[in-house]
C-alpha cells in the first residue's frame, strides 16, 4: 500500500531474480526489458510474493515462475493495477478509478507457475 517497498509488502528476504523479458529500445534508457520485477521470500518461507511490472502498452506478458526450491505452495492470489485509459487518474471526484482489484491466476504445478501481467500493470502474486 502506499509508497511502502517490495520489502515492506512482502515482508521477508529480497530474492535475487534471473529474468529473461522481451526487451525494447528506449532513447534515454537503451535496451529496456518490457517486464521488472521483484521477490520477497516471507521470514517463516511460508509465502512467496512477487511483484511485476509490464511496461508494454499493447501486450500481455506470459511469465514462467520457476519455484522449485521453495518448498510447496498451493495457492496463489493476484491483485493488479491497471486501467484502458492510461492517463486516468485518481481525484476527490473519483478516488477510486484506478485501484488495485484481485485478477486470476493460474495454478501452481508441481516447481513452476505461469503468470500473466497485462499490458501497462503493476502485479502482486502471493504464493502460499
Amino acid at each position: 500500500p502506499g509508497g511502502a517497498t517490495p520489502k515492506q509488502q512482502g515482508g521477508g528476504s529480497a530474492l535475487d531474480l534471473r529474468v529473461d523479458s522481451p526487451r525494447y529500445d528506449n532513447k534515454t534508457f537503451g535496451d529496456v526489458p518490457w517486464l521488472d520485477a521483484s521477490a520477497v521470500l516471507s521470514e517463516d518461507g511460508k509465502s512467496l510474493t512477487v511483484f511485476g511490472v509490464n511496461r508494454s502498452r499493447s501486450e500481455s506478458l506470459d511469465i514462467m515462475l520457476d519455484i522449485g526450491g521453495f518448498g510447496r505452495f498451493s495457492r496463489v492470489e493476484h491483485t493488479a493495477l491497471h486501467h484502458d485509459d492510461i492517463k486516468a487518474v485518481n481525484s476527490a471526484a473519483t478516488p477510486d478509478k484506478v485501484k488495485p482489484s484481485p485478477a486470476t491466476s493460474a495454478p501452481v504445478d508441481g516447481d513452476s507457475i505461469a503468470l500473466r501481467a497485462g499490458p501497462l500493470s503493476w502485479n502482486v502474486w502471493r504464493l502460499s
